[in-house]
């Protein structure tokens, strides 16, 4: 029961803005980054993407990077990886609402 209480709070995180979004892909790209670094269009590609999700795709552009014997990440993978999460984020968020709706009201 002590348990339970002590997680009963809900933390609610905003999605990042446009600016946010773009500092994250930048610091998180950091030696990786393409130069020069074209911030055109990253912001509409990351727009609805929480900050883990835009993470992931900026690490999975790395990997493709260094897995090509690349020093820097092309945009085209990090447009890519970000497209991606995209798909996967709308992908999970059908489920989540199918499921929620076939549940039915919650019991409270």
């Amino acid at each position: 029961d002590g348990l339970f209480r002590r997680f009963d709070d809900v933390l609610e995180y905003h999605l990042p803005t446009s600016a946010q979004a773009l500092d994250l892909i930048r610091t998180r790209l950091g030696a990786f980054a393409p130069k020069p670094f074209k911030k055109e269009g990253l912001a509409e590609r990351a727009e609805g993407l929480s900050y883990a999700e835009i993470c992931r795709a900026v690490d999975e552009s790395i990997k493709d990077a260094i897995m090509h014997d690349q020093t820097k990440v092309l945009r085209v993978a990090l447009e890519g990886a970000l497209e991606e999460r995209r798909l996967i984020s709308a992908k999970l968020s059908r489920n989540k609402t199918r499921i929620t709706s076939d549940a039915g009201p919650s019991p409270r």
